[in-house]
């Protein structure tokens, strides 16, 4: 069986409550990791984490651990953890004891996930430095372990890993690559590595005394393992092209081979002989090699690139030969695999995660297009470089996937751009409507309408029906009321400056466009709505400096707020009546919507990317920040609940999706560089109703 993780790499369980006050409760339906958009370099690792007897693996990206297994019989993605940081290594700890993670920050910060699910239970800071190497293990046989790290040009240090106490260093050992093996008769393990002055060294873990030296070195890759029958414990060291075994007992070298460069090093027992095969990442290749004939028994294509971690994998347990999973270093091409399993004896395809949307994920919209559940819209961060389509519709409670929009082979297709606003109109109708917005380097700004449950092509709007886009970038798109008829505004870019357009919903034809306003930073994003008792409604730019609204139907400049803002929302339903809330950093203003008078103002903790109100309460505020989702009240500042933490750059601009579920429940979909999350709140004691329960998605 092949699985090939795409979209939504895999159905992820849903979450249960994630923190509640009182009555409210916030819950998480589902977290998507559609793709990477750069990929770490921290490899693959390998064990049971969740107890159920089968092997899992770790894949490791920038900001997110994804743990790959069977569930159920199928291969699944079983945890997706996000981390606001990347790994310069990924660490196992090795038994007994249940599995943990251990990852080194480049910061020096040295974070330890337990339990299951994997969440952080320890940190140690060891200072900032580049590493060379890393490894831990029991070194010394006192039951502690301790982290052996190779800082460039500092020398090799152990560190106690519950503390972080330095346990000794040698200052003269300036090593890469560190190996921690049971080489000889003691319980101590042999830490090997290979010195840029002493060449290869053994030392002793307990002692640090030097059990063997080797002058030409060992290389700067390393595995362990049992290559050849008898010769007591054996090693593998690869260095640019060259990779040799040596042996403990007498210590020293039986052979070398030539002509393959190893940038990654694993050993698997592929046969069931009680020999190990030597598993290489090249670089455009993956090779199961046969230490005993010396000879590549299976080679792999693999044109990602040079490889960053191979390993084998059992997800079945015991039975039948492992897979042989690995990764390349980074990936640029839709096609490139971010990772990849394949049988260890035939070298086909059990699983593989493609590069086909990275994120960021930002331009969400929530509701009913045409059935009666609701629907989570999303678009990635799609480029020349990626052939998936820049938008993904999912299912808000299973995020079984709906449709995606179909890729974009060339400048006439209508969907080739980068997303930057989704709309839902006319929800939970028939003529429910779907506007996708977004930037091409060929059309300038680019707006789509599409039927709700077709998706068809109703009108798409571009330079060459609206000659303006060409040299203009749409931000935004809000829906405004105009006497009647329906409008939409947009937020653009241009080197004028940053502008307001509105055009028709209906057919996609001009209206207006505002003059350029002044602000270097450009819009931020739009709001459009009844700011004050009077007939009109208003549309309103938010740029970096202010906020300026001017009347939808006489186009004429209402007003002029001076603040900073990375955002702001309208609430029509404020402490007294309708406000204004302006986000910029961690702080929260808040103005009457008609008269702009401060009406009162608090911090969060955190910048804040996105608020957005649930229903019609100003104590129940949905706002995103530091890479979490919390429920605020409006009036006190007080956090009532707080979600995991989602990644970076979460709902940046203001892109907070929000569905009124009925029975006093809210279902929230946003994104960030990382993920897509789907979550649902109750404010109180109310009941899940228009479908919220018995809704078939």
């Amino acid at each position: 069986m092949k699985i090939t993780c795409h979209v939504l790499a895999a159905s992820l369980v849903a979450c249960g409550s994630l923190a509640h006050a009182g009555g409210l409760e916030l819950g998480e339906l589902g977290r998507d990791v559609p793709g990477f958009d750069l990929y770490g370099d921290a490899g693959l690792l390998v064990a049971d984490f969740d107890g159920d007897g089968f092997e899992d693996i770790v894949v490791a990206g920038a900001g997110v651990l994804q743990v790959f297994g069977r569930e159920n019989g199928a291969l699944v993605v079983k945890q997706a953890l996000f981390v606001p940081w990347l790994f310069e290594r990924l660490l196992l700890t090795p038994p007994p004891g249940a599995p943990s993670l251990v990852g080194v920050g480049f910061d020096g910060t040295v974070r330890q996930y337990s339990g299951w699910p994997l969440a952080e239970t320890h940190s140690i800071n060891l200072g900032e430095a580049p590493l060379g190497g890393a490894a831990v293990g029991d070194i010394d046989a006192d039951g502690d372990l301790e982290l052996v790290t190779s800082p460039f040009f500092d020398g090799l240090r152990a560190h106690d890993l519950a503390t972080g106490a330095l346990a000794w260093q040698l200052a003269q050992v300036e090593a890469n690559e560190i190996l921690l093996a049971q080489m000889d008769g003691d319980p101590a393990l042999e830490i090997i590595v290979t010195a840029y002055e002493q060449g290869g060294l053994v030392l002793d873990g307990a002692t640090q005394a030097v059990d063997w030296s080797y002058k030409d070195g060992f290389g700067y890759r390393f595995v362990d393992g049992q290559f050849q029958p008898g010769g007591g414990a054996q090693f593998v060291g690869a260095d640019s092209n060259r990779f040799a075994l040596f042996r403990s007992a007498p210590w020293s070298p039986l052979w070398d081979a030539l002509g393959l460069t190893a940038y990654a090093l694993g050993a698997a027992d592929i046969e069931g002989d009680g020999i190990d095969e030597l598993l290489i990442g090249e670089s455009s290749s993956a090779i199961v090699f046969d230490t005993q004939s010396r000879s590549a028994r299976l080679v792999v294509p693999a044109d990602e690139g040079p490889m960053s971690s191979i390993t084998p994998w059992r997800p079945d347990g015991a039975l039948g030969s492992p897979l042989v999973a690995f990764s390349p270093q980074q990936v640029f091409w839709s096609d490139h695999r971010l990772f990849r399993a394949v049988d260890g004896t035939t070298g086909s395809t059990v699983l593989e995660l493609l590069n086909d949307k990275p994120g960021a994920y930002s331009a969400v919209a929530l509701g009913r297009l045409g059935a009666a559940a609701p629907s989570l819209v999303f678009g990635a961060s799609a480029t020349a470089n990626h052939t998936g389509g820049a938008w993904t519709q999912i299912a808000m409670f299973s995020g079984t996937e709906q449709w995606e929009s179909p890729p974009g082979p060339g400048m006439d297709d209508a969907f080739e751009m980068q997303p930057s606003a989704t709309l839902i109109l006319d929800e939970g109708t028939p003529a429910s409507r779907l506007v996708l917005a977004g930037n091409s380097d060929f059309r300038g700004a680019h707006v789509v309408s599409l039927d709700g449950a077709t998706h068809a092509i109703q009108w798409a709007r571009d330079h060459t029906t609206i000659p303006s886009f060409e040299d203009r970038k749409v931000v935004d798109v809000k829906e405004v009321q105009l006497e009647g008829s329906r409008s939409l505004v947009a937020c653009l870019n241009s080197g004028q400056g940053p502008r307001l357009m509105i055009v028709d919903a209906q057919t996609g034809a001009p209206q207006w466009e505002s003059a350029g306003m002044g602000g270097f930073e450009g819009c931020r994003h739009a709001i459009a709505g009844q700011f004050d008792s009077g007939p009109d409604p208003l549309v309103v730019a938010v740029l970096a400096e202010s906020l300026r609204a001017f009347n939808a139907n006489t186009h004429l400049p209402e007003w002029v707020l001076t603040t900073p803002a990375a955002g702001a929302s309208l609430l029509e339903h404020g402490e007294n009546d309708r406000e204004i809330v302006v986000f910029y950093g961690a702080d929260l203003r808040f103005y009457d919507a008609a008269s702009r008078t401060l009406l009162r103002a608090f911090a969060l903790e955190d910048p804040v990317t996105a608020v957005t109100p649930l229903g019609t309460d100003i104590h129940h505020l949905a706002v995103a920040t530091g890479g979490r989702i919390l429920v605020v009240d409006g009036v006190t500042g007080t956090t009532l609940a707080m979600s995991d933490y989602f990644g970076t750059s979460l709902a940046h601009g203001n892109r907070l999706a929000v569905h009124d579920a009925g029975g006093s429940t809210f279902l929230i979909g946003a994104g960030s560089e990382e993920g897509v999350f789907r979550l649902r709140v109750t404010l109180g004691d109310g009941i899940f109703t228009n479908g919220f329960e018995a809704a078939v998605d």
